[in-house]
């Protein structure tokens, strides 16, 4: 018997620094890249995009459950 349970999976987030938003994509979603100026509005901006990605690629994936893993270059200077 095979599981068929959608999986849960990773959205990578970073900041971008130059831009000045956060931008969000993921390997197991293709065509998902967001862009938000805040992590509100990232999040936001995934839950609109994600069920119609996943939909549309015919993934079996949870679209209500998922991780997002941020990152942000930090660069500390002596003042």
């Amino acid at each position: 018997m095979t599981d068929t349970a959608p999986r849960d999976f990773i959205i990578n987030a970073s900041w971008d620094a130059e831009a000045g938003v956060w931008l969000a994509t993921s390997d197991a979603v293709p065509g998902l890249t967001v862009e938000a100026e805040t992590w509100p509005q990232l999040i936001e901006e995934i839950g609109y995009i994600l069920p119609d990605l996943i939909e549309l690629n015919q993934l079996n994936l949870d679209a209500k459950a998922f991780t997002v893993r941020a990152e942000s270059r930090v660069s500390l200077t002596a003042a």
